[in-house]
């Protein structure tokens, strides 16, 4: 039978897919065109924390909105924010103004993804909300792989502006097919409640499981500081290796994380919320563990060349497809275990308040973000290894949390039949009686 809410489910996935790119595809061009019209670099540095800022400050108000009045005003309003702060960037050179626009747009970014979580979880089902949660966050990943590359070619081939000009666009046309096509699912809305941020907050917080699930989504946005932070210069000082070669050693992280997202949701779906969450927190683990190991892989391991096993020309396995292989893990890692993440914590946050739970999920993650680099860079200078061990501690700590204190909340489909298939049997043996 087909499901009625695809189409619901690839408008949603759509417009997260415009957020993500709406984000990245100006990333690379912004200190350029910050530097052309005279800022300095420590205001090019505060434009680029801003967006990050208040993305983070705005998925609150953004989840409790959602669940009062409905996701769609919500996303509406992200949509419209980053389309008229990609727009104002093109009308202006003043750096102060760049600042702000930026964090308008962080804010428009900010308030969708709650919201949109939220319109994903009301148009699923228990044994579907993983496999919708993947198409989700496949959307915004493609979005926010591809927008660099968009960026950069439309920069070079028709001028700096043209990047603004572009999401500005595609922002709109995502708010005529939303206002066309999108409605907001039956029960979505709360209603008005005259409760603060700060009461829902700390039910949400109080519900049975959920501080497990926060620290679980904190670990991961801490380690992704970490790597994003120690990964390059260690790779760059410590293993010696290009940035053509570092570059596409992140590539290889986001593309498996990409591939395996998708199916990380279908198995959420099959075995529960809570076993890919885990599988996937010890395979990064495990990838942090390793990677202070590619310095000496060459020596420890030995260089074998594939020539040795058949003529296709001499290509030596060293640090660079070890460190690929490492990546590669830690990609799945991210990737088997996020929609599983998404759908619990929807599922553990209490009642409608499923926007609410998600904005503080958002803020909770983009601490770790945040905190993580800053943590790495100290522990970077005292040895090289220490980020990555860290790394491996916490996210070993948060599966054992996840393990331990979170409560299943999937009806596995599995169990699932071979209950309807024993009551069919039961009933066979009373009808022969």
């Amino acid at each position: 039978m087909k499901d009625s809410n695809q189409h619901f489910l690839h408008l949603v996935s759509l417009i997260v897919f415009i957020s993500g790119m709406g984000y990245s595809i100006i990333t690379p061009i912004i200190p350029i065109y910050a530097d052309e019209a005279g800022a300095s670099s420590f205001l090019i540095g505060v434009m680029v924390a801003s967006y990050a800022v208040f993305h983070i400050l705005a998925q609150a108000p953004g989840g409790v909105f959602a669940d009062r009045v409905g996701p769609k005003r919500i996303i509406f309003i992200g949509l419209l924010l980053i389309a008229v702060s990609s727009f104002m960037f093109t009308l202006t050179d003043d750096v102060w103004l760049f600042i702000l626009f930026r964090a308008i747009e962080g804010a428009g970014s900010g308030v969708i993804f709650p919201a949109a979580s939220a319109y994903v979880f009301s148009i699923s089902k228990n044994e579907n909300r993983g496999q919708y949660m993947g198409t989700f966050l496949s959307s915004w990943i493609i979005g926010f792989t591809l927008g660099p590359a968009i960026g950069g070619a439309l920069s070079d081939e028709f001028g700096i502006k043209t990047p603004f000009y572009f999401c500005t666009f595609i922002s709109l046309i995502a708010i005529v097919l939303m206002e066309i096509i999108l409605k907001d699912p039956e029960g979505s809305k709360e209603g008005d409640q005259p409760e603060s941020f700060l009461i829902r907050a700390k039910r949400i917080v109080k519900a049975k499981g959920m501080p497990a699930v926060l620290f679980r989504g904190f670990t991961i946005q801490f380690n992704n500081g970490i790597n994003m932070m120690a990964m390059a210069l260690f790779l760059h000082e410590i293993v010696e290796m290009s940035n053509t070669l570092i570059g596409f050693l992140f590539f290889t992280e986001g593309f498996v994380m990409l591939l395996f997202t998708p199916y990380g949701g279908r198995l959420a779906d099959r075995i529960g919320r809570k076993k890919p969450i885990i599988f996937g927190g010890f395979a990064v683990a495990i990838a942090f563990f390793l990677i202070p190991t590619i310095t000496n892989f060459s020596h420890t391991m030995g260089s074998v060349t594939i020539n040795e096993f058949i003529a296709i020309g001499p290509f030596t396995i060293d640090e660079f497809i070890y460190g690929c292989f490492l990546m590669g893990i830690l990609g799945f890692g991210f990737g088997i275990n996020s929609p599983a993440a998404m759908s619990l914590i929807t599922e553990t946050s209490p009642g409608k308040q499923k926007g609410t739970g998600l904005g503080v999920y958002g803020i909770i993650t983009g601490i770790g973000f945040i905190i993580g680099p800053l943590v790495a860079g100290f522990l970077y200078e005292k040895d090289v290894s220490y980020p990555f061990r860290l790394a491996t501690v916490m996210a070993l700590i948060s599966i054992t949390f996840v393990h331990f204190f979170v409560q299943e909340t999937a009806k596995i489909q599995h169990d699932a039949k071979k209950s309807a298939i024993s009551l069919k049997e039961e009933a066979e043996v009373m009808s022969e009686r």
